[in-house]
């Protein structure tokens, strides 16, 4: 269990590995607090218990966590762990700061990370919600946002972008998103619009991601860096993964771009 503990801790893609290096960058970021899981605690994520583990993490939640929150980030926020938020079920990670549905959420989030064998296990991690319309924004994976997202690969050897990919790609997730009737709907309704939208300021995201990840220190190799595209056009880093290990890496694209 330790060493199993350890190996998930010293993972590259948990947030606490990327996020200090890059929140000063330049490029907008959600306020994010993470919270190390101490082993004894891990080991109740598992659920082999489950009243007694329930019992335990919802204690943790009330005793721990929550009291070390900062205070902007006690309303509603985005939960993940270290490198996985179930979002295809979007109200487990939509959550208000509160003991009971963070608990939930913890243990949902984990529950499901190590079934799929996803990771970041060894902390949790509270995030501002990025604000969006409700009015006008359209939902897909029971809430979450459908906006514009790019997915850049950047090369840090080299201190250049790669290539850029529109996250919502039509020929990578229709199928998956067509699995919910209502998702394919909504989706193939706004599709053309989210499209355009990637198609008219790839470049721009391209040009800002060049400018400010020149400046970062600490990584190497090649990784996929998420940007999302809120409705008052602002560019917001969420994410970041090595880049081998990322949807729409193409090692043909990569080599090309550093030809």
């Amino acid at each position: 269990m330790d060493e199993f503990y350890n190996k998930l801790k010293n993972d590259v893609h948990n947030v606490s590995y990327w996020f200090p290096k890059i929140k000063d960058c330049g490029i907008r970021v959600p306020e994010t607090f993470i919270k190390e899981v101490p082993v004894e605690l891990f080991r109740h994520l598992f659920m082999d218990n489950h009243e007694e583990d329930i019992k335990v993490i919802f204690e943790w939640v009330q005793t721990e966590l929550i009291p070390s929150i900062p205070e902007n980030l006690r309303g509603l926020i985005f939960v993940k762990n270290g490198t996985f938020s179930n979002k295809f079920d979007f109200n487990t990670c939509a959550v208000r700061c509160n003991s009971i549905d963070l608990t939930r959420s913890i243990i949902e989030i984990n529950y499901a990370s190590l079934i799929l064998g996803a990771g970041g296990n060894t902390e949790i991690v509270i995030r501002e919600r990025i604000p969006f319309q409700e009015s006008i924004v359209p939902t897909i994976y029971h809430g979450m946002p459908l906006r514009t997202e790019y997915r850049v690969f950047y090369d840090f050897d080299n201190k250049k972008p790669l290539y850029i990919e529109n996250y919502w790609d039509a020929s990578y997730c229709h199928n998956s998103i067509a699995r919910n009737m209502t998702d394919k709907i909504v989706y193939e309704t706004v599709y053309s619009e989210l499209n355009k939208n990637y198609e008219n300021h790839k470049d721009c995201v391209l040009n800002g991601v060049a400018e400010h990840l020149s400046k970062v220190e600490g990584f190497s190799g090649i990784w996929s860096v998420d940007i999302l595209e809120d409705e008052k056009q602002h560019f917001w880093l969420i994410d970041m993964a090595l880049g081998y290990r990322s949807a729409y890496w193409d090692p043909e694209k990569a080599g090309a771009a550093n030809g």
